[in-house]
């Protein structure tokens, strides 16, 4: 049997972990203690030893339970080798040195008190890695045919959101190789205000790669706590990203006279106040000011616009909070707020969407047509919300692109170690069911036939966008 073994600095306790291999022995199993690792944020020196009493504290149970017989213990394998390498540091959003090696093979202290744990200390030799450089380096790897990278775009000092957690906002980037000048595609995940979900940022990303584009996936705030209101801070972000992708333009070979903004439910609607709203939008960075935030053409997939009747009240509560004020519920009831100048828009969504009703497709589009700003306006029959590029890669239950999910995590890991923000008990008590519950989320099922007319909406707008 396999004892998976990530490991934390305060759980299990010692005493439960011998108990649980001692049931186990009691059945006559052979136990491998697999995927050991044990998450540590801190990289101090004080932090270290303790992480070094802990492993050694393990490794005298795992030595006193096969040496008693109570536990028949096999073996026992770490999940990878060296800190920089764990998968602890993607998974927690945080930095982890959970590991016995760092670095290039250097031994922690860590190693050595495993050792301890096994035989006499004058017996142990000091390690020394003696490998040449290029051992250090990855061979025969096939060649990726992006860039791929991910950028702050606030700079130091210049974001406060107070429940970021450590996050800061930021662009993923897919860019060509060559040299070439190309289309530029903002991709902006919806999650209800309270994540970036990762199927509506990379998913997306590569089929706008693929069609010839320069792409970015923007992680802007989010607030999955729906403690601390959001208010203007995700159209700062918006606005600062288009920004910072025109002030690098040259860097990133992108046509600055082409950058178009997709957002997906609400991201859509960080989307759509940008396009309303980008001539508020001041940048306190006078060196990001001089640029332009107006999109050249903004594309809105089953998109969150009103706060009125038909909206989603979900996403209003953790933009602006429980008891928002009038004049902020006017102010982000984008259908109102279509001027002249607002970019040329993209609109699809499903009929059947049950999660964000299709009038606000339909509010949206009589709005641009009101003020005579060209839209195209596409409403499918059949389909659930959340579809994304409905595309094989899709239907196959495509996973990756994790990375937007970085400050939602590192949100849920804060409040469940006790350093939420503002976070009543009964919101932890709802996350911790959420994330650690080990609950399923239904499946909406496949209905392949969803991507011969909604998978059709990515030809549609690469022909709108040629006219833009």
């Amino acid at each position: 049997m396999g004892m998976q073994s990530h490991l934390l600095m305060d759980h299990p306790d010692p005493g439960a972990a011998m108990e649980a291999l001692e049931k186990y022995g009691a059945l006559g199993l052979k136990i491998n203690i697999t995927e050991l690792d044990m998450h540590n944020a801190d990289p101090s020196e004080e932090s270290m030893h303790e992480l070094a009493l802990r492993y050694k504290r393990f490794f005298e149970i795992f030595l006193e339970a096969k040496k008693s017989g109570k536990a028949n213990i096999t073996c026992v394998t770490f999940w990878n080798l060296l800190d920089e390498n764990s998968w602890l540091t993607g998974f927690r959003r945080e930095t982890s040195y959970p590991l016995l090696f760092k670095g290039k093979c250097e031994a922690k202290e860590a190693y050595y008190a495993v050792l301890e744990a096994a035989v006499p200390g004058e017996s142990i030799d000091k390690w020394e890695p003696d490998y040449p450089e290029e051992d250090y380096l990855l061979k025969d790897m096939p060649e990726s045919d992006k860039k791929v990278f991910r950028r702050n775009i606030w700079e130091e000092g210049e974001y406060d959101y107070a429940a970021s957690y450590g996050f800061v906002p930021g662009v993923f980037a897919y860019l060509h190789k060559d040299n070439v000048k190309r289309d530029c595609m903002l991709v902006v995940p919806g999650g209800g205000y309270c994540m970036c979900c990762s199927h509506e940022g990379e998913l997306p990303a590569l089929e706008f790669f693929e069609r010839g584009m320069n792409v970015f996936v923007l992680c802007y705030t989010t607030d999955i706590t729906m403690s601390v209101p959001l208010k203007k801070q995700p159209l700062n972000d918006i606005s600062r990203a288009v920004r910072f992708i025109r002030k690098n333009a040259e860097e990133y070979n992108v046509d600055t006279n082409k950058l178009f903004i997709c957002g997906f439910s609400a991201g859509a609607h960080v989307c759509g106040s940008l396009a309303v709203h980008f001539a508020d939008v001041k940048d306190k960075n006078a060196e990001y000011d001089k640029y332009s935030n107006r999109p050249d053409g903004v594309i809105l997939s089953y998109p969150v616009i009103t706060t009125g009747e038909y909206t989603h009240a979900d996403s209003v509560r953790a933009l602006l909070g429980e008891n928002p004020a009038k004049e902020e519920l006017e102010y982000f009831s984008l259908e109102k707020q279509v001027r002249e100048d607002t970019p040329p828009c993209f609109i699809w969504q499903t009929e059947e969407d049950g999660l964000v009703p299709v009038e606000n497709s339909y509010l949206f589009a009589m709005a641009l047509r009101k003020k005579k700003v060209p839209f195209a306006h596409y409403v499918f029959p059949s389909g659930f919300h959340g579809l994304t590029i409905a595309n094989d890669r899709y239907f196959r239950g495509w996973s990756g692109g994790d990375y937007t999910m970085e400050q939602t995590m590192r949100a849920v890991f804060s409040v469940k170690d006790g350093r939420g923000v503002n976070v009543s008990g009964k919101r932890k008590e709802e996350l911790m069911e959420q994330f650690f519950g080990g609950n399923e989320q239904p499946a909406n099922g496949i209905d392949m036939s969803l991507k011969e007319d909604v998978g059709l909406w990515k030809d549609l707008v690469m022909a709108w966008m040629k006219r833009i």
